[in-house]
């Protein structure tokens, strides 16, 4: 008696379960690339290419973010160090959409703050969904003087 109750209460367990699944599995939605992409660095003095830069105080939509939080779904050419993130230029970063504000610095620069809306530009809706087409940045930064 105690086994056919046992198994009638796993069957009902069961058969309760699987009426809330679906037969094609959890619907996922896919990044193909970051969402902010810095695709230039130049100097404002001569246009000569500056190849790595240093990213700080990171807001999206004026929330602070920290350096970790950025790269935990997609990044490219990015390093993490202490609470900066080091783009080795192109480099990208980010999925979450909005209005980022960033500073940037570099060896021998003047640091820059830039306030850019990063969105995806393509879309695909539907079960899977995804998101591509970067928000590209390029800037100058001015030289310090000797």
């Amino acid at each position: 008696m105690k086994v056919v109750l046992r198994t009638l209460i796993f069957s009902v367990i069961v058969t309760s379960c699987s009426i809330f699944e679906s037969d094609n599995g959890p619907c996922i939605h896919s990044y193909d690339e970051p969402v902010l992409e810095i695709t230039s660095a130049i100097s404002a003095e001569d246009d000569s290419p500056i190849e790595e830069v240093v990213i700080s105080e990171v807001t999206i939509d004026s929330v602070l973010f920290s350096v970790q939080d950025l790269t935990l779904e997609f990044s490219e050419n990015i390093i993490v160090k202490d609470s900066v993130l080091i783009c080795s230029i192109p480099c990208g970063f980010g999925t979450n959409e909005g209005i980022y504000e960033l500073t940037f610095s570099a060896q021998g620069y003047f640091d820059l703050t830039i306030s850019t809306l990063a969105e995806y530009d393509n879309k695909k809706g539907g079960c899977p969904s995804s998101s591509s087409g970067s928000h590209h940045l390029g800037f100058s930064l001015y030289p310090k003087p000797n």
